[in-house]
């Protein structure tokens, strides 16, 4: 993979992740407290959705050089809370990104330390590619949570295809 590729996945992950959002807006209003709803699956929707951001943040950070912290669900308890922080990490992720210059900037090894104290190491490119595998599982186990409660009707597509769809057609006008 190369940046321009990793350019056009990322630019997937925003996209689902703001259509995750909305589903989210959809089913619950903008400033709804999703935890102190009575049903433990809408508490669950809230905690998988902020760990999309927290993991996102984490290995960002990572990247950095920077010792991550883990993000608080407390703090993200609305879908408006949700949508900000998504926001707020985009912002952090693009500006990490636009320091890579060349291709060979993915083969970088990046030194690290897990949650648990266990120090790692491996190519930026694999952990890149770690992070656009692991949020579309998230946002499967959410969108799977909404259905099971009935907000089958607010389903968005998430799919790569749709996305590449709506690019090719957003850029031949």
């Amino acid at each position: 993979m190369n940046l321009t590729d990793f350019r056009t996945l990322y630019t997937h992950n925003d996209w689902a992740n703001d259509r995750l959002v909305q589903m989210l807006i959809h089913a619950f209003g903008e400033e709804t407290d999703l935890r102190a709803l009575d049903d433990p699956a809408v508490r669950t929707i809230q905690q998988t959705t902020v760990h999309i951001i927290a993991a996102q943040a984490i290995w960002r950070a990572r990247w950095e050089g920077i010792v991550p912290t883990v993000l608080d669900p407390a703090e993200y308890p609305t879908p408006l809370a949700i949508r900000m922080a998504f926001g707020a990490e985009r912002a952090r992720f693009w500006g990490f990104f636009n320091t890579l210059t060349a291709d060979a900037d993915l083969d970088r090894i990046v030194h690290y330390t897990n949650l648990a104290g266990e120090p790692n190491s491996l190519p930026l490119t694999q952990m890149m590619q770690h992070v656009l595998l692991h949020s579309p599982y998230h946002r499967g186990q959410v969108t799977a949570l909404l259905h099971h409660l009935g907000h089958i009707d607010i389903h968005q597509n998430t799919d790569y295809i749709l996305f590449a769809l709506e690019q090719t057609a957003a850029a031949t006008g």
